[in-house]
């Protein structure tokens, strides 16, 4: 953090602390909450000190920096407890009837990586995920495409950073 960085302690209006409400965050994010810059935060996660990142990127990107919320969290203040391995990170990151029905929704996918529905389209596109048969995404409401939990934990297991 630099000499001129103050800490900027955030809170609702009953005087408790605000949570973040999405499993993952960018590096933007990441760079907000630490007040390192971009290679300071990837240092830290080369070094396995911020321990739950992952490169989301696609074809159009050089690495697109997420980080399970809970890790930078934990990086912040080691106390805290964060997932032992990478099932548990996949079960902070997809809903639970992922796990009965095998599948989720691509807008359930947007929210928990916190990308677009452009970026989830992408690794579709990419081969990165994989679609559900069942799956028949189109453009307005419901047409969320349909995609297979196996691939999003494939995906977090071989995209996991350093």
């Amino acid at each position: 953090m630099t000499a001129t960085a103050t800490k900027l302690d955030l809170r609702n209006g009953d005087n408790s602390r605000l949570t973040f409400r999405r499993p993952m965050l960018g590096m933007n994010a990441a760079k907000a909450v630490t007040g390192f810059n971009e290679d300071e935060v990837l240092s830290e996660i080369q070094l396995g000190r911020i321990k739950w990142a992952f490169d989301l990127g696609t074809a159009r990107d050089k690495i697109f920096v997420a980080i399970l919320t809970r890790s930078l969290v934990a990086y912040i203040d080691p106390a805290l407890a964060q997932p032992e391995n990478i099932e548990d990170v996949a079960a902070a990151v997809m809903p639970p009837s992922s796990s009965i029905t095998g599948n989720l929704r691509g807008t359930e996918l947007q929210f928990s990586f916190n990308v677009t529905s452009e970026h989830v389209l992408n690794l579709i596109r990419g081969g990165l995920l994989k679609e559900s048969g069942k799956s028949n995404w189109h453009q307005g409401r419901g047409g969320s495409p349909l995609i297979l939990r196996t691939s999003v934990l494939s995906l977090l297991k071989t995209r996991r950073l350093p």
